[in-house]
């Protein structure tokens, strides 16, 4: 069972990255445009951030529904990570942008890895007896 500790880092790095990554797609969307490859679906990452939210909400809670918020915002994260790779493949950019058009996805793909690390080990601490 995972301890007072591990699930409190567990919610606030899931409550950090639910937020991130929504910000990250909603600031992406406005400087690339919905007909840019590349550019982020709103509506799916809106989706998937809240999953990794309701997730953590219900890890955070405690009890039996440890597990599956852990393993809903396992599974979200990855989706993301998926995601994210696709969109640093297939992004395009203009010559005046800075840092570069990959930056964002490829950075929100390294965090979704780790956001998904997060989850899995929290999975792990609680099948843990």
């Amino acid at each position: 069972m995972m301890e007072a500790s591990q699930v409190l880092a567990a919610t606030q790095q899931g409550v950090a990255f639910a937020v991130c990554s929504i910000a990250e797609a909603f600031y992406s969307s406005q400087s690339l445009g919905d007909g840019r490859k590349g550019s982020p679906n709103l509506l799916l990452s809106g989706a998937l951030s809240a999953g990794v939210g309701v997730g953590t909400l219900l890890l955070n809670a405690g009890g039996d529904q440890m597990l599956f918020g852990s393993l809903a915002a396992l599974a979200c994260s990855g989706i993301l990570c998926s995601v994210n790779l696709s969109r640093a493949q297939v992004v395009e950019g203009r010559k005046d942008d800075w840092p570069g058009p990959k930056v964002w996805p490829a950075t929100m793909l390294l965090i979704s890895f780790f956001s998904a690390n997060v989850f899995f080990q929290a999975c792990r601490a609680i099948l843990e007896v």
